[in-house]
């Protein structure tokens, strides 16, 4: 079997994704964009349960799907609120003296995500995550309907 394309070109797709990550939060540098990413990943994650946290990392491509999963400790999780001045509390937390995350960085990070994953794919995990999951995402809800 031939090396899927998506692993041969990981590393392009990852920069490609934190200069877009950049530009729309209007950052000065990819290692700001990376920054927030992070902080948005891992503030995401806090609200999920491990075996969501797993299904939503198979739907990013190879590197983002990575930084996903990356530090986490599965025995580490507890219900947080998916209240948006508590996201972005948990979003700030990151590296605060170097996290630029303004208060749409979560806005910023999912419209860039949304055109950098498989559609079918991401919606298809979507589905499985709680309800709130999606609109983190800026997607309908009624657009992830739950499989039956």
């Amino acid at each position: 079997m031939t090396v899927p394309m998506a692993y041969r070109r990981a590393s392009e797709a990852f920069d490609a994704f934190l200069a877009e990550v950049a530009d729309t939060a209007q950052l000065s540098s990819r290692h700001q964009a990376y920054t927030v990413v992070d902080a948005v990943f891992r503030a995401f994650r806090r609200r999920l349960a491990p075996g969501e946290v797993l299904v939503f990392a198979a739907a990013l491509p190879p590197l983002l799907g990575a930084l996903f999963i990356e530090n986490w400790r599965a025995e580490g999780i507890g219900a947080a609120s998916w209240a948006a001045e508590e996201v972005l509390r948990d979003v700030r937390s990151l590296r605060a003296h170097h996290n630029l995350a303004s208060d749409q960085a979560v806005a910023q990070v999912g419209a860039v995500l949304r055109r950098h994953v498989d559609v079918a794919v991401f919606r298809q995990a979507l589905r499985r995550l709680p309800l709130e999951a999606a609109h983190f995402w800026g997607i309908e809800p009624a657009a992830t309907p739950a499989a039956s």
